[in-house]
C-alpha cells in the first residue's frame, strides 16, 4: 500500500511521480477509467474532479484553484474523441497554479472566458466575462449590443475595431463552413466560405470596400480563380478582371473586362519548366523562350516572338563571347538589333522585354514598353 498523502488526501489515493500528482479512481479490466477520478496537488488541494461514466461515453470534468473555486470545467465525447459543449475558464485577482490553462491574453480585466463547441467540435461561439459577470470585448470594454443583420455569435476583435463570426477548430489553426468579417458598424468587410470538414485556407474569399464587393478568390480543384470588381454608377459590382492559376501558379492567365464587364482580352504566362516560358494573347503563342538558368554563359537554345497569324515576327541569334541579335523578321532580309548581355538575360530570364510589362490595352505585336 502507498504511503497516506498529505490531508485531506484519502489514504487509498497513490501518487504519480511524473505528474506530481496524488489520484484515486477506478479503472475497468481493459485500463479504461470508469467513474470518479479525483486529484490532488502536492499540498494536499484538490486540482482536478473527472466524471468517466463507463469510459466509453461522455467525460466531464471539473480544475479548481487552491481556494476550491472552480478554474475550468469541460465536455469530452469519447466514442468520438470531441470536446464538446460549453468548456469556461475563470482566473482570480491572486495567483493561482490554474492560470498556466487561463486562454486569453491581452484583456486584463478579463475574469472568465467561455466557449461554445458544437456537436462536431468546432467552436461557433466565444465570450469574455468581468469580475461582476458582465460580458466585455477583447479590448475589456464592456459588451456593446451586435449591429443588426449579423450573427448571434459575433464577436468584436482587432482592437474591438471589428466583428468576426466563424467555426473554428479548438487550435484555431482551421475553420469550416462560413467566416466573416464587419467593421464596427456592421458593414461587411471580407467572406469566406471553407469546407464542411474544415482546412487552413478557404475554398472561397471575398473582399468588401464600403460595402461592395471588390476582390473575389475562389480555389476550384487543382486551379485557382481571383477576379477583381469595378463598380457601376449605381453601386453594384460588375467584373474587371479575373486571373486563373494552374500548376502551382506556374500557369496563369489574366482576362480583362470593359466598364459593362463585358470581355475584352486575356494574356497566359506558363511556365512549362525551369528555364521555359510561354505567353499567349487570347489564346494566340506570341512569345517563347528555353534557356539554362543554370549556365548563363550557354547561348538559350529559343528566343521567339510571335504575330497574331502565328508567323515568326522576332527571334534571337547568339554570335558568341556573350552576344547575339535580335532579328526581326517582315519579309526580306531580317533586320537585326545588336545584344550584348546575353549572359545576364540568361540569369534573370529576362528574355521577354519585347512584351507588354501589363496587359492594360489589347498587345497587336511585340513593343519594347517593358517586360512581364
Amino acid at each position: 500500500m502507498s504511503a497516506a498523502g498529505p490531508t485531506p488526501v484519502p489514504e487509498t489515493a497513490i501518487f504519480d511521480d511524473n505528474d506530481q500528482l496524488w489520484e484515486l479512481g477506478e479503472r475497468d479490466a481493459e485500463a479504461r477509467k470508469i467513474g470518479v477520478w479525483v486529484y490532488w496537488r502536492p499540498d494536499g488541494s484538490k486540482e482536478c474532479e473527472e466524471t468517466w461514466g463507463d469510459g466509453r461515453t461522455r467525460l466531464t470534468y471539473r480544475r479548481f484553484h487552491p481556494d476550491g473555486s472552480v478554474a475550468q470545467s469541460g465536455a469530452k465525447d469519447l466514442v468520438r474523441d470531441l470536446w464538446v459543449g460549453r468548456p469556461r475558464w475563470t482566473r482570480l485577482e491572486g495567483d493561482s497554479p490554474e492560470h498556466r490553462h487561463w486562454p486569453v491574453s491581452g484583456t486584463p480585466a478579463a475574469r472568465a472566458y467561455e466557449m461554445t463547441i458544437d456537436d462536431d467540435g468546432w467552436v461557433v461561439d466565444e465570450r469574455l466575462f468581468d469580475a461582476a459577470g458582465a460580458r466585455i470585448t477583447q479590448g475589456g470594454a464592456p459588451f456593446p449590443p451586435i449591429p443588426a443583420g449579423l450573427p448571434d455569435n459575433a464577436f468584436l476583435a482587432s482592437g474591438d475595431r471589428l466583428w468576426v463570426s466563424q467555426s473554428r477548430s479548438l487550435d484555431n489553426a482551421r475553420r469550416r463552413g462560413a467566416y466573416a468579417v464587419w467593421d464596427r458598424n456592421g458593414v461587411l468587410q471580407e467572406r469566406q466560405q471553407y469546407d464542411d470538414a474544415g482546412a487552413e485556407k478557404p475554398l472561397r474569399r471575398e473582399q468588401y470596400k464600403n460595402g461592395a464587393l471588390w476582390s473575389l478568390v475562389e480555389q476550384r480543384g487543382d486551379e485557382r480563380v481571383q477576379s477583381f470588381f469595378r463598380r457601376r454608377d449605381g453601386g453594384e459590382p460588375v467584373l474587371r478582371s479575373s486571373t486563373l492559376y494552374r500548376d502551382g501558379d506556374r500557369d496563369r492567365e489574366e482576362t480583362l473586362y470593359d466598364e459593362h464587364g463585358v470581355r475584352r482580352y486575356s494574356v497566359r504566362m506558363e511556365e512549362v519548366a525551369p528555364g521555359h516560358v510561354r505567353r499567349y494573347d487570347d489564346g494566340q503563342l506570341v512569345f517563347e523562350a528555353i534557356w539554362d538558368r543554370a549556365a548563363p554563359a550557354v547561348p538559350p537554345q529559343k528566343v521567339a516572338y510571335y504575330g497574331e497569324d502565328g508567323a515568326l515576327l522576332v527571334d534571337y541569334r547568339s554570335l558568341g563571347d556573350g552576344k547575339g541579335e535580335l532579328r526581326l523578321h517582315l519579309g526580306g532580309a531580317p533586320q537585326a538589333l545588336p545584344i550584348d548581355d546575353e549572359a545576364d538575360r540568361n540569369k534573370y530570364g529576362n528574355w521577354s522585354r519585347l512584351c507588354p510589362a501589363s496587359p492594360t490595352t489589347r498587345p497587336t505585336a511585340p513593343s519594347v514598353t517593358g517586360r512581364w
